[in-house]
């Protein structure tokens, strides 16, 4: 007979994975959107133990404050009831057109504002429902030709939105540590965190010490690091 799963092996799930409506690409939904407190019920009858999510898979994107105060508190009842926990938070900065750009790093400063302001937003969301970690991850920070953006300045804006919400974690006092989650060009042609190297080193140039460089416990920085700061180094020789 199989083992069945218990809370104590921690086995945590996304909402953006058991919501996941089948579309793609190429095709529309081919299942109904799944309501995230029967997503809870349903993963705590299965023996899990938490759950994880972005902003955007609780509350619907521009939702008013009366929908979103209703919605979150659906979801803490939901824990509470279960004893499920929220390991983690994320922030969704690449599905609005309004990302097309960038969140941290679009040329657009009121767009940067504005990321900005969404993520403190989740961070009080995060700190509210017991998370410890929040995860940000780059999907749109980057560009699709050379000359869409300046680099340099883009990794300056992401290094200086990184340490800006550092500082807000800090002085509200929340028990949260940030992940830089690495991936390499997706959904951008060329991303600015593809790899652990770059993520490190953005995790370096932060004015924070204690920063975790990638969210799936990778440490190692290795020849891409050292190949990014001979870059650098060149591009502010020139």
């Amino acid at each position: 007979m199989p083992a069945a799963p218990t809370p104590a092996d921690r086995f945590t799930f996304g909402l953006w994975t058991v919501g996941w409506t089948g579309t793609d690409p190429f095709g529309i939904p081919t299942r109904p959107a799944l309501d995230p407190v029967v997503a809870v019920y349903e993963l705590a009858r299965l023996g899990a133990y938490g759950v994880t999510f972005h902003d955007d898979d609780l509350v619907p994107f521009g939702s008013d404050d009366v929908t979103r105060a209703r919605l979150i508190d659906r979801f803490a009842a939901a824990f509470k009831d279960t004893g499920l926990v929220v390991p983690m938070v994320t922030t969704n900065l690449f599905t609005q057109p309004v990302f097309k750009d960038g969140g941290f790093t679009s040329n657009n400063r009121t767009v940067r504002r504005y990321a900005l302001r969404k993520v403190m937003r989740n961070l009080d969301l995060a700190a509210q429902l017991g998370a410890r970690t929040y995860v940000m991850w780059g999907g749109r920070e980057g560009s699709e030709y050379d000359s869409a953006k300046d680099v340099r300045a883009a990794l300056d804006r992401y290094r200086e939105a990184v340490d800006t919400l550092a500082a807000y974690v800090l002085h509200q006092g929340y028990d949260l540590r940030f992940a830089l989650e690495p991936k390499p060009n997706e959904p951008r042609g060329d991303i600015l965190t593809p790899g652990e190297g770059y993520t490190g080193l953005l995790a370096d140039r932060s004015a924070y010490e204690d920063f975790d460089p990638a969210a799936a416990g990778s440490a190692g920085y290795g020849f891409v690091r050292l190949h990014q700061l001979a870059i650098e180094h060149l591009l502010r020789a020139r």
